[in-house]
């Protein structure tokens, strides 16, 4: 009853009163929250259409209305995983029921790959749940047949059902954009390690495998979807924002380095000569802070950059 009378009132409402809301793909679509104490939006789906759907969710009223959206990386491994039960194996499905079909028309008496076919994705009558959205009926008068006629020969599910059309434009779309996400984390790997010298595949391996937790493909990619473009992590050269660093985002999103950058002009501006010992102090920590804000620290980060942030800051 509860969960009903929360839905009620986001419905007629656009908002809701509790601290908290989890919810399901009720609250993907058509659901509208207008609400500025909305502060904090956490989104795992990783299909790329209901990311957007969920996070829409939030409308915004004003300049001032903003909230802080948490999505979860995952390691490549989990991914290339996911790539194969998501895709992959419904792309082989696919591939075995079009054989089939073809087979079972041109040899009545082919029964060894129509009983594997049927043993492997069907259960009861049905195709299992993981393949159901991946199949409709290929003729809709056809498709009213019973389902004991269908227990009685479970071979009526090869010839009634086709894969639809959109899910197949769809689902080659994100195999080749998954491939092109893999082969440019990959390609990243090789140009960071050819500057290096490994005594055996092992070392090779190791320091691959580490290099791809500091690249988190996956984040990168999400971001991707609400307009961040993340650069290279391994290119030193590029100052583009890096979603590993928590700080530099909140830096960017609130406009601290800005008003850092202004404060620290705003002081050379207004003195000359030589500084007093309090003055020396306030440049150093308005400099200090210049610098962390345009540039957080990171791990493989060397402490030789001042300089070049200095001619930065002066158009040298």
């Amino acid at each position: 009853m509860a969960e009903r009378k929360t839905l009620e009132q986001i419905v007629k409402y656009e908002c809701f009163s509790q601290k908290v809301v989890l919810a399901t793909k009720v609250l993907d679509n058509g659901i509208n929250l207008c609400d500025k104490s909305l502060k904090h939006i956490v989104v795992q789906s990783i299909e790329q259409t209901e990311f957007l759907q969920m996070l829409g969710r939030k409308r915004f009223i004003d300049s001032s209305d903003n909230v802080n959206l948490y999505i979860k990386n995952l390691p490549e491994g989990t991914l290339r995983k996911e790539f194969q039960r998501r895709i992959q194996n419904v792309m082989l499905f696919w591939h075995q029921l079009y054989a089939i079909k073809a087979r079972k028309r041109i040899l009545p008496s082919f029964r060894f790959s129509i009983d594997g076919f049927l043993s492997r994705y069907t259960e009861g009558g049905h195709y299992i749940p993981q393949y159901r959205p991946f199949i409709i009926p290929d003729d809709v008068e056809y498709s009213r047949i019973g389902n004991a006629a269908i227990k009685d020969d479970p071979g009526i599910l090869i010839d009634l059902y086709v894969p639809p059309r959109y899910t197949q434009d769809k689902l080659i779309y994100d195999y080749y954009k998954m491939l092109a996400m893999f082969e440019t984390a990959q390609d990243e790997r090789e140009e960071r390690m050819c500057y290096e010298q490994f005594q055996d595949e092992t070392e090779y391996q190791e320091f691959n495998s580490a290099l791809q937790q500091s690249q988190y493909i996956w984040l990168r990619e999400q971001l991707s979807w609400i307009g961040f473009n993340v650069g290279n992590p391994f290119n030193q050269n590029d100052n583009t924002l890096y979603p590993a660093n928590g700080a530099h985002w909140i830096n960017i999103q609130n406009g601290l380095f800005p008003a850092a950058k202004k404060e620290l002009l705003d002081f050379l501006h207004s003195h000359s000569g030589i500084l007093t010992e309090d003055q020396e102090k306030e440049l150093k920590q308005l400099y200090r802070k210049f610098i962390f804000l345009d540039f957080p620290p990171r791990k493989n980060t060397k402490l030789k950059g001042s300089i070049k942030k200095i001619q930065e800051l002066f158009d040298l």
